[in-house]
């Protein structure tokens, strides 16, 4: 019960976290619009949301013993959830950056866009700020993340608000069980699959089905 309620509260916590940084984002990209424009620009905007996101997270894990804790299971399950978290992120952005290839026909006007490189070094980042917080919980504590925190509060705390990001949090906790059944399942049917029968090579006068015949 503790992993699920764990996996719960995280998800509502990324939910309005997101929802507060989106807004932060938007008046820095009207502030300076360079942000959306270049690369570096955005990877930087990304590596402050991922360090203030880590830091709140564990602002709750030190102060909110009804919510979380400082327990070795939470920290685990908490590190797990934001890898799973960033890796997510990954995985979009890649099908982003196919898709806008595929559109442009193989022109990919956005190439700079998505750097490998640069998320795994974002994701390696996020790791080692976790890492750090696990010895020196004190280093969370600046006042964007005091206030970030307590936004995070006020909001869940709003009746109509908050229960729509506690519906999301809910989303996020099934997708964590339906993605590890998945992933279990996977590694069960690989061990079961023997080795792949070679597909026979067609002869002559063979045809496909959807073959034309002339």
């Amino acid at each position: 019960m503790n992993l699920l309620n764990t996996i719960f509260i995280i998800g509502v916590i990324l939910a309005i976290f997101g929802f507060i940084w989106g807004l932060i984002r938007i008046g820095l990209i009207l502030l300076f619009p360079q942000f959306n424009k270049e690369v570096t620009s955005q990877y930087f905007l990304r590596g402050v949301q991922y360090l203030f996101l880590i830091q709140t997270t564990f602002i709750f894990l030190t102060e909110d013993e009804s919510r979380l804790s400082l327990e070795a299971s939470s920290l685990v399950i908490t590190g797990l959830l934001l890898i799973f978290f960033f890796l997510s992120k990954l995985q979009r952005r890649q099908q982003q950056q196919m898709m806008f290839q595929f559109i442009q026909n193989g022109q990919n006007f956005m190439q700079n866009a998505f750097n490998p490189k640069a998320e795994r070094i974002l994701i390696l980042f996020g790791c080692a700020v976790f890492t750090a917080l696990v010895f020196y919980p004190e280093l969370a504590y600046s006042p964007i993340t005091r206030w970030l925190h307590e936004s995070i509060i006020g909001i869940e705390d709003t009746p109509i608000i908050g229960f729509i990001f506690r519906v999301i949090g809910f989303f996020f906790l099934m997708s964590v069980i339906g993605k590890t059944i998945q992933s279990i399942r996977q590694i069960i049917s690989g061990k079961q699959k023997g080795p792949a029968l070679e597909e026979p090579t067609k002869g002559e006068d063979e045809f496909d089905d959807y073959e034309e015949i002339k």
